[in-house]
């Protein structure tokens, strides 16, 4: 996995952008690149982010998803993805601690 942070339209938004690259497996016999970009605000009074999905491109719809987004400071982020099964609560699938790597 790639995943770089940029601030962006006048240190407004955060964009990210993540690489995933899956093997090939069972009925994927060709694997899976996965390219995702996304366009955060930040909502400085909570210090955190939170988005529920409400639709999905490679899952069907009567799944669930969460991705949650902690800034802890200036140089320190965790990230939470979860994932939910049709009649099943959330379930983590991945945490990322991200820090700032000076120049």
């Amino acid at each position: 996995m790639r995943r770089t942070y940029a601030l962006v339209l006048n240190d407004r938004y955060l964009h990210q952008k993540n690489v995933s690259t899956y093997p090939p497996q069972g009925a994927d016999k060709a694997g899976e690149v996965h390219e995702h970009w996304s366009f955060l605000s930040h909502d400085r009074g909570r210090g955190m982010l939170v988005f529920d999905r409400e639709r999905f491109e490679s899952f069907e719809d009567n799944w669930r998803a969460r991705d949650a987004y902690e800034l802890r400071s200036a140089d320190e982020l965790v990230e939470s993805f979860e994932l939910g099964e049709p009649g099943r609560g959330l379930q983590a699938y991945s945490r990322n601690h991200f820090r700032r790597v000076k120049r």
